[in-house]
Order: structure tokens, then sequence, then C-alpha cells
């Protein structure tokens, strides 16, 4: 079959509805036609096409992609119509708040999930962040034979959580360090938590180095952050 890939991306804007009510608050105003499931019923990355109401008949890409952790729905639809979309969401609930993405970030940082360009990269593997289980080293794909050797061979470093005995926040980059002052790793991600009211991370520490419980040490511009590894998600 011949394939064409054109890109949507300045024509299009994506509006993310994220949170516990989410559904009740899409179920509110979008009508979805007979031949489409219902929101009730759209299942975890899977996707329908709805409308804004009966009234207007906008349509709209509904999806269930969302990296946050959370239920959730992402709300795909074309430039012009994007302003009726946010007033038809906030008119409908008065609970409703607009929140930025750094408010996704804390919330896939607590449920552990990895971003790619933070905690993964062209650099890293997929079995050092965890993600084997979505990995299929039976069939041959770029690079696989590589990551067959390094299964068989064993890890040299993971992608682990950790949170900050104190105050301070470890960012991106960061030094880790263990308890004789040697280099045992760098940190990915890191924020404070809203739900634990606690600084918490992830970074890659060197295998032998990143049992639960291990106490590291985080370096911090001219000072060191005591930390401790532990099992993630956070939450």
């Amino acid at each position: 079959y011949k394939v064409w890939i054109k890109s949507a991306t300045d024509q299009i804007h994506n509006i993310a509805v994220q949170g516990p009510n989410s559904r009740k608050i899409l179920e509110k105003f979008i009508w979805t036609p007979p031949a489409q499931a219902s929101i009730n019923e759209l299942k975890w990355f899977k996707f329908t096409i709805a409308r804004i109401d009966n009234e207007t008949g906008i349509p709209v890409i509904v999806s269930r992609t969302g990296y946050t952790g959370e239920l959730g729905f992402e709300l795909y639809v074309k430039n012009k119509y994007v302003l009726k979309l946010w007033q038809e969401l906030f008119f409908n609930d008065k609970n409703l708040k607009p929140i930025g993405l750094a408010a996704r970030n804390t919330l896939r940082l607590e449920k552990g999930f990895c971003l790619y360009g933070n905690d993964i990269n062209d650099s890293t593997s997929p079995l050092e962040a965890g993600l084997g289980w979505i990995t299929n080293l039976s069939k041959n794909f770029i690079n696989s034979d590589y990551f067959v050797k390094q299964k068989n061979n064993g890890l040299k470093r993971k992608l682990v959580g950790f949170e900050i005995i104190g105050k301070g926040i470890a960012r991106q980059h960061y030094k880790v360090f263990n308890n004789d002052n040697i280099d045992i790793g760098t940190v990915t991600s890191g924020s404070m938590s809203p739900s634990l009211n606690k600084a918490i991370g992830l970074a890659y520490i060197n295998i032998d180095e990143c049992n639960i419980g291990n106490n590291v040490l985080i370096q911090v511009r001219n000072k060191f952050l005591d930390a401790t590894i532990v099992k993630i998600p956070f939450l």
C-alpha cells in the first residue's frame, strides 16, 4: 500500500483533561455518534471521534494516551475551534483548573514514568530504564543484538527512584555519590512531590549501588544532599 504522512502540527491544538473527574467532565458536553464508543467505554491507548455538542457539531479527536498516571483524556481540535472547546470545558465544570506542563511532569514523576529527553534518550537502554517489559527481544530490530547481549551479560547501571532526606531538590544532571565520595550515577529527573510533601527523583545508579534503602549523596552546587533509594512508583 502507498502511504502518505503529512504533519498537521501547526493546524491542531491539544488540550489534556486529566484527573479523577475527567470522564465526568467530558460526559457533560461531548456528544458521540452511535457508531462510536461512548466516553465511558474508551479504553487506554484508544481514541474516538466526538463532537463538542449537537448544535455546533465541532469534531474532536478524543484519546486516552496520557502520561500522568491519572485518569485522563486528550482532546485534539482544529485551531479555529480551540477557543470554543476551551470555553465549553470551563463552562460545564466550575471546578476545572488550567494547569501548566510542570504539573504534568510532577504527576508522571510520582508514578515513576520515564520522560524522553530526561530519563530515556539515544544513550540509554530500555533495560536500564526498567522498560524491558515492553522490549520484545525475541524479534530483530535496530540494535536488538546489543540489548540481547546486555541482558545476557547483566546491566552496569539502572534507573532508580530516590527521596531527599531533609530540604533541597535534586535536578537533572546532578551527580550522585556513595558514602565514600565515589561518583556512582546521575540524576535524570527531580522535583518536589506535592502528594508526598518531599523531594523525589530518578537517577541512573551503578548496579552494585542501587539497592532499595541504600543511602546516597547528591551534589547540589557546593554541597551534598542526603538521599535514600526507594521503590518506584513513589505513589
